[in-house]
């Protein structure tokens, strides 16, 4: 996955989880090196996609190469945005002189 990204979700599907505010839903989430940062104090429905998320091995592999913040506002419009690893300055000139080499 190499762009950001939003889903409409169901609004029928989280009110079938029980009796919550629709605003309660509203959250944001960091994920680098394939971890979730910024997981306390998150509602129990982001802790649970968090915890699906890294269990899949491939969505893991996924996560360890780059970083992603997944968001889903008042409107259940879940967000993936996706932020390329920067290429450290030393490894940018180590990768230049290779190819030169080569």
């Amino acid at each position: 996955m190499g762009g950001d990204q939003t889903f409409k979700l169901n609004i029928p599907d989280f009110d079938k989880t029980g009796p919550a505010k629709k605003t309660s839903y509203k959250f944001s989430m960091q994920f680098r090196n394939a971890k979730a940062e910024n997981i306390t104090g998150l509602l129990v429905i982001a802790k649970d996609l968090a915890t699906v998320l890294l269990q899949d091995p491939t969505i893991k592999d996924i996560l360890k190469q780059n970083e992603y913040h997944i968001s889903m506002d008042s409107k259940f419009q879940l967000s993936i945005k996706f932020i390329p690893k920067s290429v450290p300055v030393g490894e940018l000139a180590e990768s230049a002189t290779s190819e030169r080499t080569a």
